[in-house]
């Protein structure tokens, strides 16, 4: 089972029914089963708001139509936190966890201002209308602001004043995205501009996708439902869950349906749900762009004929470009917003989600994680009522992750401007001692997000750890990607449970080196953390 503060959550919440106390006293005991425990988190509101008094009786779980038991079950009441500090860091030392960056959150909201795939009239309105919401939010909401464009962009990392956040955006300058007017080029002008529009839909469909990926990584440290509130004109291609597995709605897709899985796998595992809120706001016909017409339809399609004249293709069927958001916005259990003008109020309603989640833990039927995807409902006693919880789950065991998979991802947090959570990581720069300007990193991780297992008295894993030195531009310098092999006695092990698990490498000085990329990966898991540790100016 993959370990991650997500499980020690469930860990948490496993403790407590069955000593019969509450999560937030329950120790958090490692516990490792020979299954995967899925995790539901459900909002339950009527017309007052959140409903907070049910008991575990009071739900029902359905995995394919079947009950199934309810082995976990908490309440996260969000309406009233208590601000804690951060833990303060010693000098030269940084952290991918957030805890260690600012005020701990029970809950964690990102919006993501999307101008890749919203056209610039667009954006210029949802701006507008962003920016009332965020002079109205509640104190203490945890909430961070990204951009999309050509990449990602962080606007400002997660805080609790409103104001900065829209300070921020209001610096914002809209975008006209090029890929977004070249994806609408009318396809029978030319060959040429058959090749620009799918080249342009291509790069946006992968642009998107990784960025979700990427966001969903950022979150995976972080226990309990996050919202990710994407604020978009649409998204070109058609998904849907069903039939056992993920489909495309235009079979010329099918190039990118391990990578949308993929995606849709990351917000899974971080509990993430998806809050689309369409940026053209109230619209009176339904927006369309053509689907990707696949290389091998563009070569069987076009030729030459008897007469000599160029064969045009047959026009690729639209597809609502509302529908992949809306899928993702069902999957997650989130809640999609379009047509309508008032998009400060749902985006509003989407943070108000988060005041008060129900976390349900069940363990799937022996012989039910079949790699395929599987229908959950949940159902409560409680009438007049609203339920909402993710569709369903991919009923995947955890595998180890292939040579190509290690190299992918590590290759994705180099270029990616946010840490990734899955491991939790500390890491110190300090020099050397060596007359040659070199440093020594000393990296921490944490043990509960590792997949350890004793063996004779000692215990066992193996990890993947990426050094990446990194210019200005982002450009690699130089990079190390080796395997480390764990084999720690119990008393080591225990220390380690307090400390971190810790390993270290010395840095030679590169020209033009201005930060070092640590990357640490579980080899038995996938389970991922990343850090980024600034060089320049040197430590002292």
């Amino acid at each position: 089972m993959q370990i991650s503060r997500r499980w020690r959550w469930l860990d948490c919440l496993l403790a407590a029914s069955v000593a019969g106390i509450p999560c937030a006293t329950a120790q958090e005991p490692i516990i490792r089963v020979g299954t995967r425990l899925v995790q539901l988190d459900v909002i339950v509101r009527d017309k007052q708001g959140p409903v907070t008094d049910l008991k575990k009786e009071d739900f029902e779980v359905f995995d394919r139509g079947k009950p199934v038991k309810i082995a976990a079950f908490g309440l996260a009441d969000n309406r009233h936190p208590a601000p804690a500090a951060a833990e303060a860091l010693p000098p030269d030392t940084f952290t991918n966890r957030l805890d260690h960056q600012k005020n701990t959150s029970t809950t964690a909201t990102i919006l993501l201002f999307d101008s890749l795939n919203t056209q610039f009239a667009d954006q210029a309105y949802a701006r507008e209308q962003l920016l009332r919401m965020l002079k109205a939010i509640p104190p203490q909401s945890h909430v961070a602001l990204y951009a999309l464009a050509n990449s990602l962009r962080v606007l400002h990392d997660f805080t609790d004043d409103p104001q900065v956040l829209a300070q921020t955006l209001a610096g914002y300058q809209n975008i006209s995205s090029r890929l977004l007017e070249e994806s609408g080029t009318d396809s029978w002008l030319s060959f040429m501009t058959v090749n620009l529009q799918e080249y342009a839909i291509r790069r946006r469909v992968e642009i998107t996708l990784r960025s979700l990926q990427s966001i969903a990584n950022r979150l995976a440290g972080v226990p309990g439902r996050k919202n990710l509130i994407w604020i978009s004109g649409g998204f070109p291609f058609t998904i849907q869950f069903d039939k056992g597995d993920l489909s495309l709605g235009s079979p010329n897709a099918t190039e990118f349906a391990q990578e949308t899985k993929r995606t849709a796998q990351a917000l899974d595992m971080a509990d993430i749900a998806v809050y689309p809120v369409n940026a053209s706001g109230l619209t009176t016909r339904i927006r369309t762009l053509k689907p990707l017409v696949s290389r091998e339809t563009r070569v069987g399609t076009y030729g030459v004929d008897a007469t000599g004249n160029l064969k045009m293709p047959e026009l690729p069927t639209t597809t609502d470009e509302n529908n992949a958001m809306l899928a993702l916005a069902e999957w997650t259990g989130g809640k999609a917003f379009y047509n309508t003008n008032d998009l400060s109020t749902a985006i509003r309603r989407a943070i108000e989600d988060a005041e008060a989640t129900y976390t349900l833990g069940f363990y799937p039927a022996e012989g039910a994680m079949d790699e395929k995807y599987h229908e959950i409902r949940v159902k409560v006693t409680r009438k007049a009522v609203e339920v909402r919880s993710r569709k369903g789950y991919f009923a995947t065991q955890s595998s180890a992750p292939s040579e190509n998979d290690v190299t992918a991802r590590f290759g994705g947090i180099v270029t990616n401007p946010l840490d990734a959570t899955g491991i939790g990581l500390k890491a110190k720069i300090e020099p050397s001692g060596k007359a040659d300007g070199s440093f020594r990193i000393t990296v921490r991780a944490d043990i509960p997000n590792l997949d350890l297992h004793n063996e004779n008295g000692r215990w066992n894993g193996q990890l993947h750890v990426l050094f990446a030195l990194l210019a200005a531009d982002g450009t690699i310098l130089r990079a190390s990607n080796d395997k480390m092999a764990i084999a720690i006695t119990d008393a080591s092990y225990q220390t380690a449970q307090k400390n971190g698990l810790g390993f270290g490498k010395v840095i030679e000085s590169f020209p033009g080196l201005v930060e070092i990329l640590v990357g640490v990966m579980d080899a038995a898991t996938g389970n991922l953390g990343s850090v980024r540790i600034p060089v320049s100016p040197a430590p002292r």
